[in-house]
């Protein structure tokens, strides 16, 4: 609770991460934001390759021969370096085949909606006659 008084009326700037400058802190923070790799793996991969440049354009296997990188840092290594960041969309051709057989499935959703009443902007009515017994007016 003091600690937190003593800052209360401070900027972010004291309590913000500080990052290095120097070389290899930047190479450790590069390295270690890959999940399950850390300080040690990352200086491990520039030791044995040289430079980060030829760490990231090593191929897998290459990886799994520096001493602390097993299979599951390998896969996490390749994701991060080798995969898209973000998996792109299906195709317009193929969401639309999909939506169709997706509605083909669900026997004509709007059928179905119509029953209940899902065009109805009054929600009384739409309601009317569903509510649990005991619930309704006295």
């Amino acid at each position: 609770l003091e600690t937190f008084k003593i800052y209360e009326k401070k900027g972010a700037d004291p309590i913000k991460e500080r990052v290095e400058e120097d070389y290899m802190s930047q190479v450790e923070n590069f390295f270690t934001s890959v999940r399950t790799i850390n300080k040690t793996d990352a200086h491990m991969l520039v030791q044995h390759f040289g430079t980060v440049a030829k760490v990231l354009q090593a191929e897998p296997e290459e990886w799994a021969a520096v001493p602390g990188i097993g299979p599951t840092k390998v896969r996490h290594l390749r994701q991060a370096f080798h995969e898209p960041f973000v998996k792109r969309a299906a195709a317009p051709a193929d969401a639309a085949a999909e939506a169709e057989a997706f509605v083909a499935t669900q026997g004509g959703g709007q059928a179905r909606a119509d029953a209940r009443g899902a065009g109805s902007s009054d929600g009384a009515a739409a309601g009317a006659g569903s509510a649990a017994p005991g619930t309704g007016p006295l």
